[in-house]
């Protein structure tokens, strides 16, 4: 679960309420490589309002290089893919919820049915 307290908070994990069970030290390392700075599926969330998964996402996009070691970090981290769901609150804010799969699937890809079983949990746990 993420907030952030107003529409231009999009820096350093310490400036975003976070509550996570993402791998340890991810965060210490996304701040480190500045990845707040060019994370398309960060810059995603403020522009939508229905939930998506990454690889959506990510395969339309023209990525530059940090943006292509920033997504193999992600899978090096052992979150091979994910979904989030963007809630968007009152003045701007912008809160979420990311799903992240722990290990690579069978199956790349995610059925449309579970993008709407994700925004159920999402909302209820917001």
């Amino acid at each position: 679960y993420f907030s952030y307290p107003t529409p231009t908070t999009r820096g350093p994990s310490t400036d975003v309420v976070v509550f996570t069970e993402f791998p340890e030290g991810w965060f210490a390392h996304y701040d480190a490589e500045g990845y707040d700075e060019i994370d398309p599926i960060g810059e995603w969330v403020v522009q939508t309002r229905l939930p998506f998964a990454w690889d959506a996402v990510t395969a339309g996009l023209e990525l530059s290089r940090r943006q292509k070691r920033l997504l193999a970090d992600i899978r090096d981290a052992a979150m091979f893919d994910g979904i989030t769901v963007p809630i968007h609150g009152p003045f701007g804010q912008v809160n979420g919820v990311t799903f992240a799969r722990g290990r690579a699937g069978d199956e790349p890809g995610v059925a449309p049915e579970t993008l709407h079983v994700a925004r159920v949990l999402a909302v209820q746990f917001h």
